[in-house]
């Protein structure tokens, strides 16, 4: 009977252990993540340079993208008819 009441607290003890290493390493994996998110000034005019050299303007850019306007939407952009 002693036996099987120390099989289910080791058990138990395993259990715990793995689910503790497992938050640990999803809370580091997180962390990694949130450090990879940073927006450099190098990658800004990286963006705005691309964009120069297709007659376009950047509209936005991330750590992943970079978006231009195209013609159509700089000439509505600068429409008189566009209210600020």
């Amino acid at each position: 009977m002693k036996r099987i009441e120390e099989d289910k607290l080791a058990a138990i003890f395993a259990g715990a252990i793995a689910r503790a290493i497992f938050y640990i390493c999803i809370t580091v994996i997180f962390c990694f993540g949130l450090a990879q998110c940073g927006l450099d000034t190098a990658t800004i005019e990286s963006c705005r340079e691309s964009c120069d050299t297709h007659r376009g303007q950047m509209k936005s850019v991330t750590t992943v993208k970079c978006v231009c306007s195209t013609d159509e939407e700089i000439s509505i952009i600068e429409s008189p008819m566009v209210l600020p």
